[in-house]
């Protein structure tokens, strides 16, 4: 298996930036329990889809990019906004995975969406 973190004097720097704002990007879980290593390709995943370039770039400074290309390799079914994986699949040159891609984020056109919502705002008495 690959070198997951880096060994560099920054890397505490860069992960107390990324734990300062992990509560807007993993709003369901308890962040004083993720862990670097054993969380990365959920941590790696939430930092691409919500992060700010600050962060992502913290992300960079924190994980091997051998690392980062295997979770965009073997990514988690589902997570992924479509246009975030293919922009990061294609600055570092892996093959995207259909299985990636959120469904609700393609812009996907329903039959008749209004009608969904009009019977959610709206129930027929």
């Amino acid at each position: 298996m690959t070198e997951l973190l880096k060994k560099s004097k920054l890397l505490q720097t860069d992960q107390d930036t990324l734990r300062k704002n992990f509560k807007r990007m993993f709003w369901d879980v308890d962040t004083t329990r993720l862990d670097f290593e054993k969380h990365h390709k959920t941590i790696i995943t939430q930092v691409f889809n919500y992060g700010s370039p600050e962060e992502i770039q913290a992300l960079f400074g924190i994980y091997q990019k051998e690392a980062i290309r295997e979770v965009l390799k073997n990514p988690i079914k589902g997570m992924w906004f479509p246009t975030t994986y293919k922009a990061f699949c294609n600055m570092l040159d892996v093959e995207p995975q259909e299985k990636a891609i959120n469904r609700i984020f393609t812009g996907q056109k329903r039959k008749n969406p209004n009608k969904l919502f009009a019977a959610l705002l709206w129930p027929q008495i």
